[in-house]
């Protein structure tokens, strides 16, 4: 780790660090969560091959893969380990920390997409599915991908063009800045 980095950034890779140190002590490499992950053949690093290199310190490796913006955060790691290595919540971590340092070298569209669901969710207080996809079509760059697909889901009323209002859009803000007060301690 250099010196050039702040303190503040500091807190996170220090986070990540004492989150891996608990899992190594759990997990043995069984490679169940390995076996159901739905993501696990598109990986640089599928999750039991990533718990293993974060084991021996290679964070900064797998910060730089693209394993986790791939992974879906669909817990079926976690709930197939027989010990409850919490393989997600590391993820997690490790996406917070390399959004906030910017370090993204593959799947930079997944990253686009994940800063964009966040900002949808914070904004309005749930996912709006047409100004999402819009946001990041024009974001991206990618116009016409799926462009058939989206005119059979909006014609089918599966888009809807104007998002559902929420009752609470004033506490998932709030839940946001809380969020974003704790990381910036």
């Amino acid at each position: 780790m250099t010196d050039t980095r702040t303190k503040e950034k500091d807190l996170s890779l220090i986070e990540i660090e004492e989150t891996i140190t608990e899992v190594i002590k759990k997990c043995y490499t069984c490679g169940k969560c390995t076996s159901g992950c739905p993501m696990a053949e598109e990986m640089d690093f599928p999750p039991s091959t990533l718990v293993k290199r974060l084991s021996i310190g290679d964070i900064e490796k797998m910060l730089r893969s693209n394993t986790i913006w791939l992974c879906s955060s669909c817990q079926t790691c976690y709930s197939r380990c027989p010990f409850a290595v919490n393989i997600p919540h590391i993820i997690d971590l490790m996406k917070e920390y390399a959004n906030k340092e910017d370090i993204t070298e593959k799947e930079k569209a997944t990253k686009l997409f994940h800063n964009i669901f966040l900002s949808n969710i914070k904004e309005s207080g749930r996912i709006h599915e047409l100004g999402l996809i819009g946001r990041w079509k024009v974001l991206s760059g990618k116009w016409f991908t799926d462009l058939k697909l989206g005119k059979k889901m909006f014609l089918k009323g599966k888009l809807s063009p104007f998002p559902e209002k929420i009752k609470a859009r004033d506490e998932v803000k709030k839940f946001f800045d809380l969020s974003k007060k704790k990381r910036d301690k």
